[in-house]
């Protein structure tokens, strides 16, 4: 089970060079940092290497259908569900939760208390004009 980074395009080319100067695996492994299970792998075969593709369950969810729930959900009060049916998704609420509890840049926290809105705090935050005004086209 693979679980360092793929070999970048320079380490393959010094791998390959290496190997034709007669080093053995492991001491190519040893200059490069490297474990001696990469450099066996890719020597075997170097047009396959990286190319398998990463098991398990597919994601219902695109990544651009997670941007669109970061986005719905970055400075709004919708639930969930609110969320998924806003955007017409076929998933469950706990995969939109999933997909925002993820997220490194949605941190939950409590709500400021605003003071209670009466005409005279209305009028002096300019909130709400005095008068509304229609829209002339002239």
């Amino acid at each position: 089970m693979g679980r360092g980074s793929l070999l970048s395009d320079f380490e393959e080319g010094q791998i390959l060079a290496k190997k034709e100067q007669g080093l053995s695996n492991r001491r190519i492994a040893r200059d490069l940092g490297r474990s001696h299970a990469v450099v066996d792998n890719f020597i075997k075969n170097p047009e396959e290497y990286g190319t398998r593709r990463s098991a398990g369950r597919p994601s219902l969810l695109s990544d651009r259908d997670k941007r669109r729930i970061l986005r719905e959900a970055l400075n709004s009060t919708e639930s969930c569900m609110e969320i998924r049916s806003s955007l017409n998704l076929n998933v469950s609420k706990d995969t939109v939760w999933r997909v925002i509890r993820k997220s490194q840049f949605i941190v939950k926290r409590k709500m400021h208390k605003a003071p209670f809105m009466t005409k005279k705090t209305s009028r002096k935050s300019g909130r709400f004009p005095r008068r509304v005004q229609p829209n002339r086209m002239e």
